[in-house]
């Protein structure tokens, strides 16, 4: 097997998108020991690459700034042997991309027209996102891939250090409440995350986190339970996020980036969707111990009674 094989992996979406395909790298890197392995990222997903082993690169791709026309000349002249993208989705700046640098061999999903070397589309098994990101692996490689592909994350020490001291006031295994999500209409009424916290088994305590914008709630939801043990923990960044989520025995999060956070941990997880099949079949729980709750609706999560929310979480704590 060649030596020094250089491959990109590009993933500009999402840290979502980011975390569901890092079973791809840890492949990649078991088919090609000695590769170079570069990923091209976006601004805000990079953080996850940038915070992993098996990760020798990352560059980061961002359209609006002016150091986009280097990066994209650094990118040609790396000549990369692989150029992976498993977005499988239609995409115009995928198809730029690639004809701008020029790998020696692309591969990715083809669709109207021939973009890519290699058409991923015969190489699909399952339907998850991290199947689909790992169909590179179904070419590239004759040997069977891990039934159960876990995404991963490396939380640096530091992060971890921080929640350790920030669940000092813990002394007991605690659920974890995320009332943040990264689309408005997969907010949860407030009075529904009351309900399900005076909902919970008294004898665990309850952790209330979410982003900056949320805090107001989340001390309003605090101050209207009738339960003692339920505290506010912040998470100011990806990783003390993903701290939390480790150390948790159960998250209940309408944002699917905490799911997949709580995939790379198996921890217990009751996640909340809208009404669409395909979303949830392709971005659901990873985690063995899991339930979803669906709403009725598609682009709205108010159908949804607490006592459902409340019976998920009961039945999945021990």
């Amino acid at each position: 097997m060649k030596d020094n094989i250089n491959i990109l992996v590009v993933q500009i979406g999402k840290i979502g998108d980011m975390i569901l395909t890092t079973p791809l790298f840890g492949s990649l890197k078991r088919i090609f020991p000695d590769c170079c392995l570069s990923v091209l990222a976006s601004k805000s997903n990079s953080v996850i690459t940038k915070n992993l082993n098996c990760i020798d690169r990352t560059y980061v791709y961002d359209k609006k700034t002016i150091s986009t026309a280097s990066l994209l000349i650094k990118l040609r002249k790396k000549a990369f042997d692989y150029w992976i993208d498993p977005k499988d989705e239609l995409s115009s700046t995928s198809k730029i991309l690639v004809n701008l640098c020029k790998p020696k061999l692309s591969i990715g999903f083809n669709f109207n027209k021939k973009v890519f070397d290699i058409d991923l589309r015969t190489f699909v098994k399952g339907e998850h996102r991290v199947d689909i990101n790992l169909s590179p692996v179904n070419y590239l490689s004759d040997s069977d891939r891990l039934k159960t592909p876990i995404p991963h994350v490396d939380i640096p020490e530091k992060d971890s250090k921080i929640i350790s001291e920030r669940l000092n006031v813990v002394t007991a295994p605690f659920v974890l409440l995320n009332l943040s999500s990264g689309v408005s209409s997969r907010y949860l009424k407030l009075e529904k995350w009351i309900d399900l916290v005076d909902g919970i088994n008294p004898d665990k305590y309850v952790i209330l986190t979410g982003i900056n914008k949320d805090y107001d709630n989340i001390h309003a939801v605090i101050s209207s339970v009738k339960r003692k043990n339920v505290f506010f923990v912040e998470a100011n960044t990806i990783f003390e996020f993903a701290e939390l989520i480790r150390k948790c025995n159960l998250l209940v999060t309408p944002d699917t980036s905490a799911v997949h956070l709580a995939s790379c941990f198996n921890a217990p997880v009751v996640g909340i969707y809208h009404n669409v099949k395909w979303n949830i079949v392709k971005f659901g729980p990873l985690s063995v111990k899991k339930r979803i709750v669906v709403s009725a609706h598609e682009n709205s999560l108010d159908s949804i009674e607490s006592k459902e929310l409340i019976e998920a979480v009961n039945e999945l704590l021990p």
